[in-house]
């Protein structure tokens, strides 16, 4: 069984605005096949009329890419994971709503639970302000050996942490 090749996000950032394109000028910007850039062409992408080979504006290459990119993003609720199991890579819930919490940075967490859909093993990383927000659809346990969150401050978590490498 072959695997599917996972789209890739173009780095819009290597194009210049101000600049027009040619299709193999921006295929090698992206560093992508000039067919890639065809295909986009035929989506929407506006090209400069009465011009062949065709020429691209930059701005509007920009503009289109960001947009395109931008639909694709999912954003998944308190409650789901983004699971990248074999079967599922999908946004699935988490199975009983149990997750343990893994304390990565001062202000980032990382939340481990199981898909509810293939069971595997699944992670997500959140922003430990919006701790709140999780606790109320998650049953959250904090693994061991991690220092307890007794406050959202940052400040208390960095003391606990600094107390627990002294220790």
């Amino acid at each position: 069984m072959t695997r599917k090749k996972a789209k890739r996000k173009l780095n819009t950032r290597r194009i210049k605005a101000k600049s027009s394109y040619y299709v193999h000028e921006l295929a090698n910007t992206l560093g992508v096949c000039p067919n890639t850039i065809h295909n986009i062409i035929k989506a929407g992408l506006p090209v400069i009329d009465g011009s062949y080979p065709y020429l691209i504006m930059g701005e509007e290459a920009i503009a289109f890419i960001k947009k395109r990119q931008e639909k694709s993003k999912a954003i998944p609720e308190p409650d789901e994971i983004y699971c990248m199991g074999s079967n599922c890579r999908k946004q699935t819930k988490i199975k009983n709503g149990e997750v343990m919490l893994e304390i990565t940075a001062p202000k980032i967490g990382k939340l481990k639970g199981i898909c509810e859909a293939c069971g595997s093993k699944t992670s997500r990383l959140i922003s430990l302000a919006k701790l709140p927000e999780f606790q109320k659809v998650l049953k959250i346990q904090q693994l061991p050996n991690q220092p307890l969150i007794q406050s959202f401050n940052n400040s208390t978590i960095c003391e606990t942490k600094q107390e627990l490498k002294n220790a």
